[in-house]
């Protein structure tokens, strides 16, 4: 939205609209990048003392098998709401009126945050996975499935016809699949980033223990994590951009 002869007057305008800024002491900042985030032992060379730091590092075999096991468990549910959400804002199912309730529910559970969804079911559910699953299929789908409506509205069907059923399963699902699966790639990554913020609800993921971490001032154990997670989401990106189907471009930028 704005021109990019601008971006410099705006972003000088944007330090001066959101100060005063706070002081900050150098020698702390240094301190905490030079120190704080790394293990006495590695800075200090001594090697087994950084094996022995390793292993008092809390449950971070469960911690990360249950952010890959949420992210799978976001992945395949988002598959499954998209799959089921898409023809309700699509032009080739129900009326006018069906479609606009369809499609301010899909605004809604997309605009959402993921934060947010998953703490309202975490008040009506309890504390477990099933809310962070909920949250994390319900607006991944939601996006996906507004996307593949935009897209299935575009297709033209060659047996007019068709009840609505066999439009569906015949016309429009095999047309518009490939671009679901691509689109569902793309966000597998994200929704993995994701379940590290659901960890601030308590959800046993890496998050969880990363914000353990900076709440006793445990810097280095907290950075530490941040770098297994940040392994882990490059791992899954890698793996979905070679599953992801080439014929499928992905155009939008509302997925970012």
């Amino acid at each position: 939205w704005g021109h990019r002869r601008l971006i410099p007057l705006l972003l000088i305008a944007g330090v001066w609209l959101l100060g005063p800024w706070p002081s900050i002491d150098g020698g702390l900042l240094w301190r905490f990048v030079s120190e704080d985030i790394w293990p006495r032992a590695l800075l200090a060379g001594d090697w087994a003392g950084l094996v022995e730091w390793l292993t008092r590092i809390p449950s971070l075999g469960p911690a990360i098998g249950n952010t890959l096991l949420l992210g799978l468990l976001g992945t395949v549910g988002a598959l499954l709401a998209a799959l089921l959400l898409w023809p309700l804002a699509s032009r080739h199912f129900g009326n006018r009126t069906s479609r606009l309730a369809g499609h301010g529910i899909l605004i809604f559970l997309r605009s959402t945050p993921e934060l947010m969804l998953a703490f309202a079911f975490l008040l009506l559910l309890g504390p477990s996975l099933l809310p962070a699953w909920l949250a994390l299929a319900l607006h991944n789908g939601a996006l996906i499935a507004l996307l593949v409506a935009r897209h299935a509205d575009t297709i033209i069907p060659g047996a007019p016809g068709l009840p609505a059923s066999g439009r569906l399963a015949y016309e429009l699902l095999p047309r518009v699949y490939p671009g679901l699966l691509a689109l569902l790639y793309y966000r597998a990554e994200v929704i993995l980033r994701e379940t590290a913020i659901l960890g601030m609800l308590g959800i046993a993921t890496l998050g969880f223990y990363i914000e353990e971490g900076f709440d006793y001032l445990m810097f280095d154990v907290a950075f530490f994590l941040l770098m297994v997670t940040a392994m882990l989401n490059i791992g899954v990106d890698a793996l979905s951009r070679r599953l992801r189907p080439r014929e499928a471009p992905l155009e939008d930028t509302s997925l970012h």
